[in-house]
């Protein structure tokens, strides 16, 4: 802001700063942490060991630094959109340009040769601080300041502006854009494909998530009379905004008899509305013999269904696993 500003308007400032990192913050972590348990614990100050309230507090640093001290300055060097542009466009795409064909060799104060001024306008109002003058640049934004500025300019000399909507080859030919080429046809192709398979895994997620794995700090348990326990950690997550009500079961091969006990129900859970559940999986196994387990790698198929219609929602196969010897 101006050096002259009043000290109470620039902590003002600084602060509404800080709550908008804060904001964006909050809401990108909030792609993996529930924003119900974010807010519940900001607003009482106990976070009971979470991790999140460091990955909130950084970003929100990493925000506020970069809206009061980096600024124009990361468009200009570290904002990779710009970067994927030079690779897309050619020719024929359609920027803000300068016309050097008109306004180059710029007047002085001797002679008058292109229509460019020298008036420096086109600089000055650059948020980014570069010379469209020299060419397309990874640091234009695309603001069109420096558009309006050459209107202005070029105005009182009745001309139009040097700088505007063009492209390379237009002001090389004084031709028409060429809207319909094989680069804009690929590319929305592609553009086309990647929207038709977000609307697809939108419209048919499964609104139910789940991780399972094996629990390393116990190992497997072979009785004496053929059980076998296998022991698994299962993460379910409810993202719809719906209470879900699973049964869990479990196909095993070879004729064997497999229960799954889950906490404290045997296979039935219940998840409120986006919520998650830490569970400990027990795999009940029995009949286990030595020529069934020289069949190993032997995998059980674990399936969630939906307890009221049956369907199921999650399928995956695990494997069973023996003692060591």
């Amino acid at each position: 802001g101006k050096k002259d500003a009043p000290r109470g308007k620039v902590i003002f400032v600084h602060i509404i700063w800080v709550i908008i990192s804060f904001i964006a913050s909050f809401h990108w972590i909030a792609y993996f942490v529930s924003p119900y348990d974010m807010l519940k614990g900001f607003s009482s100050f106990n976070f009971a060991g979470s991790s999140y309230p460091y990955f909130v507090l950084f970003f929100t640093a990493a925000v506020y630094v970069d809206i009061a001290m980096i600024r124009e300055q990361f468009c200009k060097y570290a904002c990779p959109y710009a970067r994927f542009q030079t690779v897309l466009m050619d020719q024929h795409s359609y920027n803000v340009t300068y016309d050097y064909k008109r306004g180059e060799p710029r007047r002085n104060k001797k002679e008058k040769i292109g229509d460019c001024t020298a008036c420096n306008m086109c600089l000055v109002v650059c948020p980014t601080g570069i010379d469209i003058r020299d060419g397309l640049q990874v640091g234009c934004i695309a603001c069109a300041k420096c558009v309006d500025a050459c209107t202005i300019q070029m105005g009182k000399e009745n001309k139009k502006s040097l700088i505007d909507y063009f492209s390379l080859d237009q002001i090389e030919t004084g031709k028409k854009v060429k809207w319909i080429r094989p680069r804009v046809i690929i590319y929305a192709i592609l553009l086309l494909l990647v929207v038709s398979l977000s609307f697809y895994k939108l419209f048919t997620r499964v609104p139910l998530s789940m991780i399972l794995v094996q629990d390393r700090s116990i190992e497997p348990t072979l009785m004496n009379d053929g059980k076998l326990f296998n022991y698994y950690k299962l993460k379910l997550q409810n993202i719809s905004n719906t209470e879900q009500n699973l049964s869990i079961n479990v196909e095993s091969p070879y004729g064997l008899n497999t229960m799954a006990l889950v906490g404290e129900n045997e296979g039935n859970v219940k998840l409120p509305p986006l919520s998650m559940k830490d569970l400990r999986v027990v795999f009940e196994t029995t009949t286990i013999n030595e020529e069934i387990r020289g069949k190993s790698p032997i995998k059980l198929n674990f399936i969630i269904k939906d307890k009221n219609s049956e369907k199921i929602k999650l399928e995956r196969k695990i494997p069973l696993s023996f003692p060591v010897k």
